[in-house]
């Protein structure tokens, strides 16, 4: 099955999608897959041997990458603000949010007004249908306006978030930290997935949640929901989306105090770096994939960068530079990646596109991995040898 005709990515962020086609191993099959286990050892293995050892040369690297990155999305930028599900599309407002809180992010690191500017429109966009459409009061597009208020003096943007969140848990019942989580997990499967792969999907989405409570400052509330998530739901890496629930506790976690999130994020650290294709990359589909899939990488990066273990942060960095280098020129990202040098044979089962035709590219596949590459040059000089 060619991976770039699934576009996961946009189907995950915006509606469920047809049924994922849960392919399994057989006799016949062993072989390949053999050799495809091995290769990829061997490309971890030269890979880490090869890692830049020069703290500068991968943070010009991630540098240059997240501006190509940034720029990309300030191109799809429609001149209402708005972003599209798919490029080409007409904009859409509910993603919104996602694109305009990774450039506030380019934006910190790199100083550069542009990307600010394009937040700010995308933020006047939100603010002005802001309870006249549902639309417009996605976790994602509350949790953009939290931040944007937060870090650069927008109280207007800070109270409306503030109250959209606490209207919609008034809906719920005013539920605790711990309840909502509860709740969250508990939520039907309206989906074909597995039941385990929408509970990854709905830990992962769950996190922006808790994210945005602690926006708003409400540390406390953030810190139940993330524990409770935790303790309630282990992502199981035989299900889809596992790297992106993972990846996205660890995350949380790192960021939630006490001795009980340490000992959650080691198990979900230990989730992503016990099934690594290479040097923090894990496998997304079975461990015999030749290719990784970009969205998930991103999640799985992006807790990896702040994790408590320090051996995880260095694994999350390499990884970075990894999914740094399958930029397509115009600086978007396709939807997969080859773990493979310079790709897998054209007509191979395990053939993934070229990164340069960043096939399958949304705007919100491009947010998540500019959040991983400024998450990296953010945490670099903790976790990069100095000297």
């Amino acid at each position: 099955m060619a991976t770039h005709a699934r576009v996961r990515q946009h189907h995950l962020l915006s509606r469920f999608a047809s049924p994922l086609l849960a392919v399994l191993p057989g006799p016949s099959t062993l072989r390949r897959r053999l050799r495809v286990a091995c290769s990829a050892l061997a490309v971890a293995v030269a890979f880490s041997a090869s890692t830049l050892s020069s703290p500068g040369d991968g943070l010009d690297l991630l540098r240059a990458a997240t501006r190509a990155g940034a720029d990309r999305l300030v191109e799809l930028q429609h001149e209402d603000g708005t972003w599209s599900r798919q490029v080409g599309g007409d904009g859409e407002l509910s993603i919104t949010g996602r694109p305009g809180r990774a450039l506030l992010a380019a934006h910190l690191v790199l100083d550069e007004p542009r990307y600010f500017a394009a937040a700010e429109r995308s933020a006047d966009a939100l603010m002005s249908r802001l309870g006249h459409e549902a639309r417009a009061a996605s976790t994602s597009n509350l949790l953009f306006l939290a931040e944007l208020g937060r870090d650069h003096d927008r109280p207007d943007c800070l109270e409306a978030a503030r109250a959209a969140f606490h209207a919609d848990l008034a809906r719920r019942g005013a539920p605790s930290g711990a309840e909502a989580a509860r709740e969250i997990l508990a939520r039907p499967n309206p989906t074909q997935w597995t039941d385990g792969a929408w509970r990854n999907y709905l830990l992962w989405n769950a996190g922006e949640l808790a994210e945005l409570a602690r926006a708003l400052g409400d540390a406390e509330w953030a810190n139940e929901l993330t524990l409770t998530l935790a303790e309630s739901w282990v992502p199981k890496h035989d299900h889809g989306w596992y790297a992106m629930g993972a990846g996205r506790a660890l995350a949380l976690l790192a960021r939630t105090p006490g001795a009980r999130a340490r000992e959650l994020a080691t198990v979900e650290t230990a989730l992503l770096r016990n099934n690594e294709l290479i040097r923090g990359i894990p496998w997304n589909e079975t461990p015999y994939d030749a290719f990784a899939y970009t969205m998930e990488s991103a999640a799985a990066l992006q807790g990896l960068l702040i994790a408590p273990d320090v051996e995880a942060r260095l694994a999350g960095q390499d990884g970075l530079y990894w999914l740094a280098r399958q930029q397509a020129p115009h600086g978007g990202w396709g939807a997969s990646f080859s773990v493979f040098e310079g790709g897998v044979r054209a007509g191979s089962q395990d053939w993934v596109p070229a990164p340069e035709h960043a096939v399958d590219e949304t705007p919100e596949l491009n947010a998540e991995v500019l959040l991983a590459l400024t998450t990296g040059l953010r945490s670099a000089p903790d976790v990069l040898p100095q000297g």
